[in-house]
C-alpha cells in the first residue's frame, strides 16, 4: 500500500496523507468492485482508488487525467478504466455515465472537483443516484475552517447538510496537514507555495440507505485513536 501512495503522489494528488491512509483503511474492509471520481485532474487519486478496486469491476475518472495515468489506463491499471473529459455537471457527462455503468451500481463516488456549494451540490445530486445501497459516497475538503471560507470552499456547508450519525468524518490533528513522502509529495512545497495551513482538506463518507446488511462499517485500526466530536467519529493518528 505503502508503494502504491507514494506512485499517487508522485503522479499528483492534493490530499492529506493521515486523513487519505485513514479513509483508505475504510475502503479495504470491502474493497469497492465499481468506482468514479470527479475531479481527476492531477491522476493520483484515479490511480490510487483504481489499484483498490476489485480487478474485474469498472473505473471512471470525470475530469482530465494527467498524461502518466491516462498512459497507464491501458496498460497497468488494473479492471476496465475509462475518462470523461467534459463539465460534471453537463447532461453530456451524466449520460455518458449512464451508458458505461448500464445496469450495473457504483460501490464507491468520490466527489472532489467544483468546490462551490451549487458546483458540490450538483455533483451530488447529479450521481448519488447511480451508487448502490450500502455503497459510499465521499467527499473531499470537509474541514470547516477560516481558511476555506477564505478560499471560497463551500463543501463543508454540503457535507453539513448531508451528513448524519452514521457518517465518516477523516480530520488530521493539527499541525498535520502534510504528508512526508520525500521530494515527491506535493504537500510540503505544494502547501508551502499556496499558503495552505493545518485547517484545510477533510475527508467525509456517507454509506447510501438501503439494505442494512449491505452496509460498510470499518472496524478501528489498532494504530489509530477515535475520538467523539460532534456526531462523527474523527480518525486522529497517534502522537
Amino acid at each position: 500500500m505503502n508503494a502504491l501512495i507514494d506512485e499517487a503522489y508522485r503522479i499528483g494528488m492534493r490530499q492529506v496523507e493521515d486523513e487519505l491512509v485513514a479513509f483508505l483503511d475504510l475502503l479495504r474492509v470491502d474493497s469497492p468492485r465499481h468506482a468514479m471520481v470527479i475531479g481527476s485532474d492531477l491522476g493520483g487519486l484515479f490511480f490510487l482508488i483504481s489499484h483498490l478496486c476489485k480487478c474485474d469491476g469498472l473505473r471512471i475518472a470525470i475530469g482530465d487525467l494527467a498524461s502518466s495515468v491516462r498512459s497507464q489506463m491501458t496498460a497497468a491499471l488494473p479492471g476496465t478504466s475509462r475518462e470523461l473529459v467534459g463539465d460534471s455537471h453537463s447532461s453530456e457527462i451524466v449520460d455518458q455515465v449512464t451508458t458505461l455503468l448500464g445496469e450495473q451500481k457504483l460501490d464507491l463516488l468520490f466527489i472532489d472537483g467544483d468546490l462551490s456549494l451549487a458546483g458540490a451540490r450538483a455533483d451530488y445530486e447529479n450521481y448519488r443516484g447511480f451508487v448502490r445501497p450500502g455503497g459510499l459516497i465521499a467527499f473531499h475538503n470537509i474541514r470547516d475552517s477560516d481558511y476555506n471560507r477564505r478560499k471560497g470552499i463551500q463543501v463543508p456547508e454540503l457535507w453539513r447538510q448531508v451528513s448524519s450519525a452514521g457518517s465518516w468524518e477523516f480530520l488530521a490533528s493539527p499541525g498535520r496537514c502534510v504528508g512526508s513522502r520525500g521530494e515527491w509529495a506535493w504537500s510540503e512545497k505544494f502547501a508551502r507555495d499556496h499558503d495552505i495551513p493545518a485547517e484545510w482538506g477533510g475527508i467525509g463518507a456517507i454509506t447510501v440507505e438501503g439494505d442494512p446488511d449491505d452496509d460498510i462499517r470499518a472496524p478501528i485500526p489498532e494504530e489509530q485513536s477515535v475520538v467523539e466530536e460532534r456526531r462523527f467519529l474523527v480518525y486522529c493518528p497517534v502522537n
